[in-house]
């Protein structure tokens, strides 16, 4: 069964939640995992998308406190003299979320660029204290191919923040 909703496994889905547990014939589950979901998702809410849903992308969740809920925009929602409104409020939102996102990856790969220039400077200072000419050349180059990727990471940045 799959050991989050102890139902029937979805191949595919529930491999890494697979447990096993013994039935008598008559109380085997019938049903099918509902808390592993793949198929269209609405990217606003996080959730399975109505078939009405503007905000649909393909992907997989596992639904551990939603099993059986799904997006807002159904039916009903559509049908409010707002929706329109409200899908051009939850547009901005999204495109302003996921703004925060490339920033912040933006960040997360400046710090990665800067901690990788600094263990290469140490590099280069430690070859020229040993004098070996060689280890010399090669830790020069490391240098500057990190700060070439340092450089090109504050480019990505400057470009997400609109710097």
């Amino acid at each position: 069964v799959c050991g989050l909703s102890g139902k029937k496994p979805i191949p595919g889905l529930c491999d890494g939640n697979i447990k096993t547990e013994y039935f008598d014939e008559d109380t085997l589950p019938k049903d099918n995992c509902d808390v592993h979901f793949s198929g269209d998702i609405c990217a606003y809410s996080g959730l399975p998308a109505t078939i009405f849903c503007p905000f649909k992308v393909q992907g997989v969740l596992t639904l551990t406190d939603n099993a059986g809920a799904h997006c807002v925009h159904d039916e009903a929602f559509m049908s409010n003299p707002a929706a329109q409104e409200v899908i051009a409020a939850q547009r901005a939102e999204l495109e302003a979320r996921n703004m925060q996102a490339v920033q912040q990856q933006a960040v997360e790969i400046v710090q990665q660029a800067t901690a990788y220039l600094a263990a290469c400077e140490g590099e280069y200072n430690a070859a020229v204290a040993g004098g070996d000419p060689a280890q010399v050349a090669e830790a020069q180059e490391k240098l500057a191919q990190a700060q070439a990727a340092y450089n090109a990471a504050l480019e990505a940045l400057n470009a997400a923040t609109g710097q």
